[in-house]
């Protein structure tokens, strides 16, 4: 009895992030989501009209300045998404000295995210005449961030590696 009791409260106490900093993940993911949904619907829109536009034999300048507009408020959630991305990370990587946790739960939130965004790119694609691509474009953007910040990272332990060297 003792047994199942014990494993009954390291299941509940057991997080998918375990963290002091908990509420800013899940702060952090909720926001992502909503970005990328408000992405995805807005760039749905976008297509839906160009359709009326493309069967429309004169475009107006009222119809240029809505597809101006629309492609500026796109544009602003993909740097919206990415910033928030970075701001995360930068969090994330001055917070991993005082708590080791953060960056192992940074990738965590966002793998959960990532494939998150896959599943629904996968099964949207299905219903709207939006390419898998055009879904993963938040996605795809953040891959060069990714790849600076590797870099950095790389040398930051390689400056490190050579600190320790020439103390020893």
């Amino acid at each position: 009895m003792e047994v199942a009791c014990s494993l009954g409260q390291g299941r509940k106490n057991m997080k998918l992030i375990n963290s002091s900093y908990n509420p800013l993940f899940y702060i952090y993911f909720i926001l992502m989501g909503l970005i990328y949904v408000a992405y995805v619907w807005l760039f749905n829109y976008r297509m839906n009209l160009s359709e009326v536009w493309l069967s429309k034999s004169i475009i107006t300048s009222e119809d240029l300045a809505v597809i101006g507009q629309l492609g500026n408020w796109s544009e602003r959630l993909e740097i919206l998404f990415l910033l928030l991305f970075v701001g995360m990370m930068v969090f994330g990587l001055w917070k991993r000295r005082s708590d080791h946790n953060v960056g192992r739960n940074f990738l965590v939130v966002n793998a959960y995210l990532t494939i998150g965004i896959i599943v629904f790119s996968l099964v949207f694609e299905r219903v709207t005449p939006l390419t898998f691509m055009d879904l993963m474009l938040p996605l795809l953007n953040l891959v060069n961030v990714v790849i600076l910040i590797t870099i950095f990272l790389i040398v930051e332990r390689l400056i490190k590696s050579r600190r320790m060297v020439s103390r020893a």
